[in-house]
């Protein structure tokens, strides 16, 4: 997604020419990956209480893993799809979205109404570079919760290992 963002920007700035293999990089840059994580069991262990697990920096991996990087990514990603009812019209009124079928999001096209009016439009870039951040933002937090999973992981293994 950021590498279309990129694409995209780089040709209304410099290249400032339509070809279309620039179709799938209007559509990829309103693509927005969504998060989902199941957390039944950490409720069941909240229930019964963290004091169970006798490891304090295992019990304080868990409980900073759902607590507050799960809720974290969780509230960028809420905010970051809360921009979209105000990103959006302005997009639809510069950017034609191939029709839907069944078939995935990413493999259709889009395109611009009027490409001299994209390369003019401040605020269209101003959009590019603001769903780049966003997602860059995001992908820096979900590496982060990955890295937290994994070293999880690894500590679950150390406590199973002294059993």
């Amino acid at each position: 997604i950021i590498n279309s963002i990129d694409i995209i920007l780089k040709n209304i700035t410099d290249t400032k020419v339509y070809n279309d293999s620039l179709g799938k990089h209007f559509r990829r840059a309103t693509y927005w990956e969504t998060s989902r994580w199941k957390s039944s069991g950490y409720a069941a262990l909240i229930n019964h209480g963290v004091e169970i697990i006798q490891s304090k920096e295992l019990r304080e991996a868990i409980i900073d893993l759902y607590e507050i990087s799960y809720p974290e990514l969780s509230e960028y990603t809420r905010l970051s799809e809360g921009n979209f009812p105000v990103i959006l019209p302005k997009w639809l009124e510069l950017i034609e979205r191939e029709s839907t079928d069944f078939s995935t999001f990413l493999e259709h096209k889009s395109s611009p109404f009027d490409y001299q009016e994209i390369i003019e439009s401040r605020i269209f870039r101003s959009i590019l570079t603001f769903l780049r951040s966003q997602r860059v933002v995001e992908i820096q937090l979900r590496n982060s919760s990955i890295e937290k999973n994994q070293e999880l992981i690894e500590l679950i293994d150390k406590e199973l290992l002294k059993k």
